[in-house]
């Protein structure tokens, strides 16, 4: 089984007691504690189900929120609060991405080369532009993709802190994050400001990549 249910909207995670012989869950976002438990899967799941009706109907009555508004509430509050760390984290993205496209670009171009020497039967150019540029630039794809991955951990790890902060899942925290992130919005290509900035970026490792390679 899984970890977690979902219900209206509504998510819980799971854990399992050895002990008592119980599985136990309790209502993500919800500060009030709201749990539930039962000795079967197929028991948890209705007790869940009556959890989340109960807690709808009792916030109803005394006039509360839905879950999802106090979740957005505190999640505007500390994304507020936390601003310029995101800002930090969305420029990091932003320039890890643009370090990617620009080492992609320059694979690609390296292997036009190497197919316009194979079409003109230069094989020993075409030998020897395998071994320096397409190599390196390999290379370089590959480490910028790294880099690219570290800074993508560290919007896990930020999302992650929220969850906690809220008492609500991941998934209920990322989208509130990934709306404030400006890396995140789908885009079709980089600008030249950015592919500037990461050729500015990435220079030093150019050139340390080129002094590492076989003469």
């Amino acid at each position: 089984m899984t970890n977690s249910m979902t219900y209206k909207g509504y998510s819980a995670r799971i854990a399992y007691d050895d002990d008592d012989g119980l599985f136990t869950g309790r209502i993500a976002g919800s500060r009030d504690g709201v749990g539930f438990h039962a000795d079967t899967v197929k028991a948890l799941r209705a007790a869940f189900l009556v959890a989340v009706d109960d807690y709808i109907e009792t916030c109803a009555k005394i006039g509360k929120g839905p879950l999802s508004d106090q979740v957005m509430a505190g999640a505007d509050t500390i994304l507020t609060a936390r601003e310029a760390e995101l800002e930090v984290l969305d420029d990091t993205i932003i320039c890890e991405v643009a370090g990617v496209s620009q080492a992609a670009d320059d694979v690609r171009k390296a292997l036009d080369a190497l197919d316009g020497l194979l079409g003109d039967r230069q094989f020993e150019k075409a030998a020897a532009l395998g071994y320096r540029e397409i190599a390196s630039a390999f290379i370089f794809l590959q480490r910028t993709l790294g880099g690219l991955q570290s800074a993508d951990f560290k919007r896990h790890d930020f999302t992650s802190s929220m969850a906690a902060s809220l008492n609500c899942a991941f998934e209920e925290a990322e989208p509130h994050v990934v709306a404030r992130l400006q890396c995140m919005t789908p885009r079709s290509h980089i600008t030249d400001e950015e592919r500037a900035a990461a050729t500015a970026s990435f220079e030093a490792q150019i050139m340390k990549m080129g002094s590492t390679l076989p003469e």
